[in-house]
């Protein structure tokens, strides 16, 4: 038999054998103050002479770079600051907050005794092309040509006797071939809604006064187009021959500068008009056709007339291919752009005072805006908004 029991804080278990009595030891806390560990030093960093932890550790035009090991590799080398440190109040007219000191004013290129900057421009022109050239007119018989129905055959005009011409091949399972799909995409693209732009490269060179007014000049290298992914020269490919040769003459130009801000004001950029929208069309056309044709007459001539046997009919098809190339050409060739205004933000990527570039390249929301319109003397059509129409210039 067991009993148990609590004596004095101490448990009891008693035991009817051999009369013995078993008590367990007092396992509650010794009273008084417990035995404590020491706490471990916190670790402590000092930094190596010239370490940085980030660009706002160094000076304008140099930048905090890793060199090493993690903590102790960082050292500021020359390159661009891009610590966002606020100043402690306004910098004044003329100069710039950067690393959270007031500084002056990048200076532009021209000013700088620096190379030119380096310009690039996308202009949607499809609003003067539009006007202008009877692109609808080709684009109808394009499309005729690869559906052989849609659009209504009417043999008392040029257009209206190549549509017959195209309804009569598809009647005989004679359509046109699968690139002229993607032919008439871009040719709607660059002339009708203005999402195939005209890219034009070229040198820029200013000079400005220290009351923020500016003067410059510039040099318009090429203007090209993509196609597929590839860039065709519409100003001087020799694929054009020497009467499409284009020649393009920036007019001098003024404008102004803020502290952080390029103002250019109003300009002409003059050039045959005529040519480039004929060089726009003939060099889509070659890039299409795989260089099988080069102009209207020659796309019309290998996706139609080479199909009819009879001679009247090849004869009075070619005829009237010259005359729908004849009608795309503009009755007035001269003129070229006349650019209202243009603006950019300049920046000073190594925070050398010296202007880097006037935008950016990307993402395409921070290049500069351009405003303008593309004019004959007799039809004028406003340059495409931001950003269908936009520039920057780099170094």
């Amino acid at each position: 038999m067991r009993a148990l029991g609590l004596i004095s804080g101490c448990l009891v278990i008693a035991a009817c054998h051999q009369d013995v009595l078993v008590q367990s030891p007092d396992r509650s806390p010794t009273p008084g103050p417990q035995p404590t560990t020491p706490a471990s030093p916190t670790p402590t960093f000092t930094p190596p002479p010239g370490w940085c932890g980030s660009d706002c550790d160094c000076a304008g035009g140099s930048r905090c770079v890793n060199v090493g090991s993690e903590l102790t590799g960082n050292e500021c080398q020359a390159g661009p600051n891009t610590c966002a440190k606020p100043c402690s109040s306004a910098c004044a007219a003329g100069s710039v907050c950067q690393a959270g000191a007031c500084v002056a004013a990048p200076c532009l290129n021209g000013a700088c005794a620096g190379a030119p900057m380096k310009t690039f421009y996308e202009l949607d022109i499809h609003e003067f092309a539009g006007q202008a050239a009877k692109i609808d007119t080709l684009l109808d018989v394009l499309k005729a040509a690869l559906n052989g129905n849609g659009v209504p055959c009417m043999p008392t005009t040029v257009t209206g006797q190549l549509i017959c011409t195209a309804a009569n091949l598809a009647s005989q399972n004679i359509i046109a071939p699968a690139w002229v799909g993607k032919l008439i995409d871009v040719l709607a693209g660059m002339f009708k809604f203005g999402d195939k732009p005209i890219i034009a490269r070229g040198v820029l060179t200013l000079a400005e006064s220290p009351d923020g007014r500016v003067t410059g000049s510039e040099k318009w290298m090429d203007m090209v187009l993509e196609y597929d992914g590839a860039v065709y020269d519409v100003m001087q490919s020799p694929t054009l021959g020497t009467n499409g040769e284009l020649t393009v003459t920036v007019k001098a130009f003024s404008g102004t500068r803020t502290s952080n801000e390029l103002m250019l004001g109003a300009r002409d950029i003059e050039f045959d008009v005529n040519k480039l929208v004929i060089n726009i069309i003939n060099i889509v056309i070659g890039a299409a056709s795989g260089g099988k044709a080069s102009d209207v007459p020659g796309l019309v001539d290998l996706i139609l007339c080479k199909h009819l046997t009879s001679t009247t009919q090849n004869a009075a098809c070619k005829a009237a291919a010259t005359q729908l190339g004849k009608q795309l050409a503009l009755e007035v060739s001269l003129g070229g752009l006349k650019l209202a205004s243009q603006r950019g933000v300049i920046y000073d990527d190594d925070r050398d005072g010296k202007a880097d570039g006037y935008g950016r390249a990307t993402p395409v929301s921070a290049r500069g805006t351009v405003v303008g319109e593309m004019s004959n003397g007799l039809v004028a059509g406003s340059l495409g908004a931001f950003s269908k129409s936009n520039w920057y210039g780099a170094k």
